[in-house]
């Protein structure tokens, strides 16, 4: 399991998932489990783990490995993950979140069952009177802007339907969609909810620091960063996207099969069935301050819990990490060029990331 997600609540989580595969073990008791936390970034890291223990030494690599879906994509691609189509259908259960569902698959298989979600999304405080257009008021609208994914304007970009992916499956960005996205920066840069100074905020963290410094009340930010304590004096919505459409990104953490020999397949997904019920994965979702992935009963009960599940349930999915690669950083060069190039028209500025990506 990757530490970025355990370590949120340790203890709790660890706990939970050990109960969990308690009950497992009662129904089968001739299965052993070893839970191990990995980091995932720093030597002997959870990815350099896969990969080196499946070149040297495959039968000792894990049934089950909890995967970031940025980490899950990585190593699918690499042939380290086994897919999980035609041994269950678990994912056809009608209580998923369609965003997260939408995760699950990469190139058409399914490599992960959802185990829990964060989105991008709109937070205002309480008190602060709702405004039809989020990005026309005066007061400050704090987000990471520059913000090598560029993931602000990806939501933007998506929500007014801009295809990353033409006819013959090269990356592309479409003109007219980014245009609309890069309009929508636009109005807030003219209206001072995106001072010149938004553009020094150097990283998702930055965003709650000057949250906190009282440089704004209302943010753009992934839920999982804002701590539950001022979540509690926030309100939380969908990041207004193009004609109505919700422009909140969805990532999340998913199980996936790394063992490739056949034998113990069925009860390695007996488990991971088990790992995903639905009362469960609610817990593990209160207890790591992220959002459940399914509308069980007792997240539809609970109005914040059913509220920020319907909001990630409604967001684009986070683009797969080859289309990141390719296009977010021409994508983050178009929002600086609104702030540091104003004799560039916003038409000029799609047109010219269009090309740019077009180009051979």
């Amino acid at each position: 399991m990757p530490d970025d997600l355990v370590l949120r609540n340790k203890d709790v989580i660890i706990t939970l998932i050990e109960n969990q595969t308690n009950h497992f073990i009662d129904s089968h008791p001739e299965v052993s489990i070893d839970i191990r936390v990995k980091s995932i970034s720093g030597p002997s890291n959870l990815m350099d783990t896969l990969q080196s223990t499946s070149l040297a030494a495959p039968e000792a690599l894990p049934d089950i490995v909890l995967l970031r879906r940025s980490d899950m994509e990585v190593a699918a691609l690499k042939g380290l993950l086994i897919p999980f189509d035609g041994v269950t259908d678990l994912l056809s259960a009608n209580d998923w979140l369609p965003s997260i569902k939408q995760l699950a698959i990469i190139q058409g298989s399914i490599f992960g069952l959802p185990v829990v979600a964060d989105a991008l999304v709109y937070f205002v405080e309480k008190d602060e009177i709702h405004q039809q257009n989020t990005f026309l008021v005066s007061k400050p609208l704090l987000g990471y802007l520059n913000d090598p994914s560029a993931a602000i304007l990806m939501g933007l970009y998506l929500s007014a339907g801009g295809k990353l992916l033409d006819q013959d499956g090269r990356a592309t960005l479409e003109n007219l969609p980014l245009a609309l996205a890069l309009k929508e920066i636009e109005k807030g840069r003219r209206s001072g909810a995106f001072p010149p100074w938004i553009m020094d905020v150097k990283s998702q963290g930055d965003v709650f620091r000057y949250y906190q410094a009282d440089r704004g009340q209302r943010m753009l930010a992934w839920y999982g960063d804002i701590p539950a304590s001022a979540r509690d004096v926030l309100a939380v919505e969908a990041i207004p996207g193009i004609d109505g459409r919700s422009a909140s990104l969805a990532d999340g953490w998913f199980w996936t099969m790394a063992q490739p020999k056949p034998e113990n397949r069925q009860i390695t997904v007996e488990l991971i069935e088990t790992l995903t019920n639905e009362i469960f994965l609610a817990e593990v979702a209160r207890a790591s301050g992220l959002i459940p992935v399914r509308l069980s009963p007792s997240v539809v009960e609970d109005a914040r819990l059913n509220q920020i599940a319907e909001i990630t349930g409604d967001g684009q999915p986070i683009p797969d990490g080859l289309f990141l690669v390719t296009i977010s950083p021409t994508m983050q060069e178009a929002v600086q060029n609104l702030f540091v190039n104003p004799a560039l028209t916003v038409e000029e500025i799609a047109r010219n990331a269009e090309e740019k990506i077009q180009a051979p």
